[in-house]
């Protein structure tokens, strides 16, 4: 017994030194250098280190750890060995201080690992034989400088403290930080999961504007500052509340900026169930717009079709002042800024939106416009795909009132089947500056259809118009008027007649084949009919136009280009009968047929018109032929004739002809060159830098009946150099015989004067007025002479005169004229009485600011024995009129002389010349009718001849300071006159007599 006693206890004492002496070896470095080195060796990997410490025990510790120069680090480890005993694995610490791995070598594993198959295979959960816990008291990682591809790991310093795992019922608790820093970010994280398994973690993530800008500026984007990412944690291992914002940011993408100023989403998620609840808010500036966004959501990760719940609003206000750089340009100014609210709730199946615009008010241009209204509401199933939208739009402005109605249906996952759309647009209260469409309000225009197809009416109390297509290709027509008043639409002219319209057009147009038709009849005034045919099939068009004056044919093919149209008017008489039914057109004495047709080919157009005869006035203008062609920006001229016959003037009878063909090109420099009949010649171009143009005239013949006829020969040369403008050359005037009176005492009467009447006013204007682009950049040297005396020759005077003037302007001064109207001799009668002009007399014109020239006129006055004579000086500011006679005699009976033809001292003595008495009793007669007018409380009494050569006598009384009525007695009848004065220019008179009534309008001016 003792002997296995001593046995036991050697064996025990062995084993003990058996296990100190392996504890001994271990504890030993050299030992442990010695063994680790040569267990390297055997695995044939090329690994190094510098030093080894410590023991397994006691805690080893390697430097300068080197694997192939592809990974270096050092590393410290300290296991607690007799915790096994405690079935605990415990670790008191594991520390990888400066890991380092090669960028090359990093990127091969990386490849490595994504070419190798995944393992399907479930993962099974940690656990350890014979294990209870594992407690680990800390793990330290640093990495540093670590590159891969273009990504750079500055460093990465991991702590974890207290980590406790119960393996059994899989609970642990930990605290762990994570420091890290690189190009691309730097991230801070905090984390603690405590023994009743709740946690707490908080993450900051700074990104680097550097390594995003790589990326932003391709896209020209522009980084002003970059938002930090804050995750904040906590909950069990039921539940997950967190807290995620983004803090202020600020980029810049073209002319956009935009500034996030925070984003915060509050969220639950419960591990059990998957439900998550988020709450979203942010809120972003730009110069655009600035845009507010609140969300609340609610699903269920594993049924999110079913389980989606959310509600969005969102607010976007417009900035003004980004609007404004594009309103200047556009004439727009912005009165009120509308603002657009967009809310949006329900679920997948079932998801409602609603867009509203705020009120706002523009002016565009003078249009005042405000935007009432404008709100879309949705229903979308995203489930289904099936989408209904309603959208109301009112706008209100000073020109008209506008709503419009739409209703939108479709299904997008087969839109062509299921697009339904119908719209309505209601426009009234129409206040359009010259345009009245009150007689067309209200106007209402409804159109609906799908996606192959649309029927759409325009419907008014003036106007039904209905296009519709079955498939978007072939569209049917149809317009239909009641008589409209245009000139209750807008203000006509007065001469313009063409008031009332009616219109009755059908027709069609085939997008695929491009062929249509239409007709339209067209009732102007009830008595001018219009009718029009037009028709184009398989690329021919035909056109017919016809009027009882007029017939327009046009035919041809579109593709290529190939039209042929004539206009044929069988009588221009007809035509103007035709025209004075739409417009008060003055009649002229001219009649005629006239043949115009047109040729368009590709590029090439041809224009011809021909008549055999136009009669005017008795003249005849024969064998009419105008023949032009366009082509590549050159029109040529190629014929331009006729001949003439029954002028008074034998000059004009004649054959008129180009005398080559005329020339003009278009273009970036325009030029022309026209030669007619070797009488009118013009040269020239114009181009970007200006204009010259050069005039030429050579015995050219004029003559119009009211007038007179001369003879022109002219050398005239026109320049423009950009804003300045020269007008140069010489007029030569010769063979000119005038027979044109002018109504010089009644000039209201006479249709060749316009009088212009100059305010003046009544204060001094502070600021000189304006310079006209005429006076400015204007310059003439025109030379203006007769070559041979201008005849002047009408009933009771002839006169013969020479022109020799010079009209003269520079720029930024006004028009002067110079020079002389000279050699002034005839004669001219006035009630019997002959004047002489002396051949002496002369009008000379000074060139002064005002045409003002100065005048010497002699006019004599030849009586059996006395020669008078009458000369006129000086300007029209300071006119003298002197009187002399031969014999030399005092102005009494020089005017006793020019009015009764005999000295005053004469007058009454004989009576042989009854018509000298009754002339002379008459003008004493009317000296006195003022008195006698005062005496019998009358304002008016004139004495005058009758057509018959009694006495005709007017007596008139003031009703009024405007109104006199005026009794008039005549030996052959009497009448009652009721003058009214409008003005102190015109006037209206009414007049009633025994056999006739009549109302005048008549016109006064004094003259001085």
């Amino acid at each position: 017994m003792k002997i296995l006693k001593r046995i036991f206890l050697s064996l025990i004492i062995l084993v003990v030194l058996f296990l100190a002496t392996v504890i001994a070896l271990l504890e030993n470095e050299k030992f442990l250098n010695y063994a680790v080195v040569t267990g390297v060796k055997k695995t044939n990997l090329d690994i190094k280190f510098e030093k080894l410490q410590g023991g397994i025990f006691s805690g080893l510790k390697i430097d300068k750890l080197n694997y192939e120069n592809k990974i270096k680090s050092s590393l410290i480890l300290d296991i607690d060995f007799l915790d096994l005993l405690n079935e605990t694995i415990h670790i008191n610490q594991l520390v990888v201080k400066n890991l380092w791995i090669d960028k090359n070598f990093l990127e091969s594993l990386t490849k490595s690992d994504n070419n190798q198959t995944k393992d399907p295979s479930p993962q099974k959960v940690f656990s350890i034989p014979f294990m209870k816990r594992v407690q680990i008291d800390k793990i330290l990682l640093s990495i540093q400088n670590i590159a891969f591809e273009n990504y750079l790991l500055n460093s990465l310093e991991l702590e974890i403290h207290q980590v406790k795992y119960l393996i059994k019922n899989q609970k642990a608790q930990a605290n762990i930080k994570i420091n890290l820093k690189s190009n691309v970010a730097d991230l801070n994280l905090t984390a603690n999961l405590n023994k009743t398994q709740k946690y707490k973690a908080l993450l900051a993530l700074i990104p680097h504007k550097s390594f995003v800008s790589k990326f932003t500026n391709e896209q020209n984007i522009t980084l002003f500052k970059l938002p930090t990412l804050k995750i904040i944690a906590n909950g069990d291992m039921k539940s997950i509340d967190a807290n995620i914002s983004l803090n202020s940011s600020k980029i810049k993408f073209r002319e956009f900026t935009v500034s996030q100023k925070n984003l915060n989403i509050i969220s639950n998620f419960n591990l059990i169930t998957n439900d998550l609840k988020a709450n979203i808010s942010t809120l972003i500036d730009s110069n655009v717009a600035n845009i507010y966004l609140k969300s609340d959501v609610n699903l269920n990760i594993d049924d999110i079709n079913s389980s989606l719940n959310f509600k969005t609003f969102s607010k976007i206000s417009p900035n003004e002042k980004y609007l404004q750089q594009f309103t200047k340009d556009l004439n727009l100014t912005i009165f009120q800024m509308p603002y657009i609210n967009i809310t949006a709730n329900g679920g997948l199946k079932n998801i409602k939106s609603n867009v509203k615009l705020s009120e706002g008010e523009f002016l565009f241009n003078e249009f005042d416009i405000k935007t009432k209204t404008l709100n879309i509401d949705t229903a979308t199933n995203l489930i289904s795909g099936d989408v209904e939208t309603k959208l109301l739009f009112l706008i209100n402005s000073n020109v008209a009132n506008l709503k419009t109605l739409t209703n939108l249906s479709l299904n997008f996952n087969n839109i062509d089947e299921s697009l339904r759309y119908e719209t309505e647009i209601d426009l009234r209260d129409t206040n359009m500056e010259g345009l009245n469409l009150k007689q067309f309000e209200p106007i209402n225009l409804k159109a609906n259809g799908t996606k192959t197809g649309i029927d759409a009416k325009l419907i008014s109390p003036k106007i039904i118009f209905n296009a519709k297509s079955d498939d978007f290709k072939k569209f049917q027509i149809y317009l239909k008027t009641k008589t409209i008043d245009i000139s209750k639409i807008l203000k006509l002219p007065e001469e313009v007649l063409a008031k009332k319209i009616l219109l009755d057009s059908e027709g069609f147009y085939d997008l695929s084949t491009q062929n249509g038709g239409l007709n339209s009849d067209i009732k102007i005034n009830k008595n001018f009919n219009l009718k029009l045919k037009a028709k184009i099939d398989d690329g021919k068009i035909n056109v017919n136009l016809k009027n009882r004056a007029l017939k327009v044919k046009a035919t041809g093919k579109i593709e290529p280009l190939n039209l042929q149209s004539n206009i044929e008017i069988n009588s221009l008489k007809s035509l103007q009968k035709e025209i004075k039914k739409l417009y008060l057109l003055e009649s002229q004495p001219i009649d005629g047929k006239i043949n115009l047709s047109a040729r368009v080919q590709k590029e090439n157009i041809e224009v011809a018109l021909k008549s055999k005869q136009l009669i005017y006035d008795k003249k005849k203008i024969k064998d009419i032929l105008i023949k032009s062609n366009y082509k590549k920006d050159r029109v040529e001229i190629k014929n331009f004739e006729f001949r003439t016959t029954g002028f008074e003037q034998k000059a004009l009878n004649r054959k008129f002809a180009l005398t080559k063909k005329g020339v003009v090109t278009l273009g970036e420099k325009i030029t022309f060159d026209i030669a007619f009949d070797n009488m009118i010649d013009i040269v020239g171009y114009k181009d970007e830098n200006g204009m010259l143009a050069n005039l030429k005239i050579t015995k050219f013949p004029l003559e119009l009946k009211e007038y007179g006829k001369l003879k022109i020969d002219s050398k005239i040369k026109f320049e423009q150099k950009e804003k300045k403008s020269f007008l140069r050359g010489n007029l030569d005037l010769y063979d000119v015989d005038l027979h044109y009176e002018a109504k010089f005492l009644n000039p209201d009467s006479d249709e060749d004067v316009i009088i212009v009447k100059k305010e003046k006013s009544k204060k001094k204007l502070k600021d000189k007025p304006k310079k006209s682009d005429f006076e400015k950049n204007f310059f003439i040297d025109l030379k203006i002479n007769s070559l041979n005396p201008v005849n002047y020759k009408i009933d009771g005077a002839e006169i013969s005169l020479v022109v020799a003037m010079v009209i003269e302007k520079e720029f930024n001064k006004g028009l002067k004229v110079k020079g002389k109207v000279k050699k002034i001799k005839g004669f001219y009668d006035v009630m019997g009485k002959k004047f002489l002009l002396e051949d002496k007399s002369t009008i000379t014109f000074r060139g002064l600011k005002e045409i003002n020239p100065l005048l010497d006129i002699t006019l004599t006055h030849k009586l059996p024995d006395v020669k008078i004579f009458i000369t006129v000086t000086g300007d029209k500011y300071r006119p003298k009129i002197k009187f002399t006679s031969d014999p030399v005699m005092d102005k009494k009976n020089i005017f006793s002389y020019l009015t009764f033809g005999t000295s005053s001292d004469k007058i009454g003595q004989s009576s042989a010349d009854g018509n000298q008495k009754k002339a002379v009793a008459m003008f004493m007669a009317n000296a006195l009718t003022k008195d006698i007018a005062k005496s019998m409380g009358v304002d008016k009494i004139q004495l005058g001849e009758g057509a018959d050569g009694g006495l005709d006598v007017k007596v008139g009384k003031r009703l009024n300071r405007k109104t006199m009525i005026i009794y008039q007695n005549s030996a052959d009848k009497n009448s009652i006159k009721i003058q009214y004065e409008i003005n102190k220019n015109w006037g209206v008179d009414t007049t009633t007599a025994e056999d006739a009534n009549s109302i005048d309008i008549f016109y006064k001016k004094e003259y001085r």
